[in-house]
């Protein structure tokens, strides 16, 4: 009698562990996709969600919420060209649940288009260029409104002299 009670208590135990385990999952892909989706700073959500959520999760639904957002985010970032994302975020849904099949037709057209060992985040570089640029146009700008500037105060200065 005590070895089924203390079963039931082992069990008990066990069963309210995995669904601490599950609830904990579950808000680490809470986090990581407010996160990606109030930012869209990849990084910072992918490594909160691979922190909260271990590829060895044994909760199903937890894993397939995983994998769910990585494709939301491997989307995200190929549709913004950062490849390298892209690839990082379609393995990994396909590790938490390989019958995800949006993560299966990005993760074979990227190997089949691209070599995946030398990939990059174009998005992110042009965006980088595109500011460099700005910046240089505003720095620019402010130039010419000086010149401009001091051409009028030479011309009022002039206009005294007179």
């Amino acid at each position: 009698m005590r070895r089924i009670i203390r079963a039931a208590a082992f069990l008990s135990v066990l069963v309210l562990a995995m669904g601490a385990a599950a609830q904990s999952g579950q808000a680490a892909i809470d986090k990581a996709r407010a996160g990606y989706s109030k930012s869209g700073d990849f990084r910072a959500a992918f490594d909160a969600l691979s922190a909260g959520v271990p590829e060895t999760e044994a909760d199903a639904k937890v894993k397939a919420a995983a994998s769910g957002l990585c494709s939301d985010m491997g989307l995200a970032e190929y549709n913004k060209k950062n490849w390298k994302n892209a690839w990082e975020a379609f393995r990994k849904a396909l590790k938490y649940q390989p019958t995800n099949a949006i993560a299966t037709q990005y993760y074979l057209s990227m190997k089949k288009s691209f070599d995946t060992a030398k990939l990059e985040n174009e998005g992110e570089l042009e965006a980088q260029a595109r500011t460099a640029e700005d910046t240089e146009a505003a720095r620019k700008a402010q130039e010419t409104a000086a010149q401009a500037a001091a051409q009028a105060e030479a011309a009022r200065k002039a206009q005294e002299a007179e």
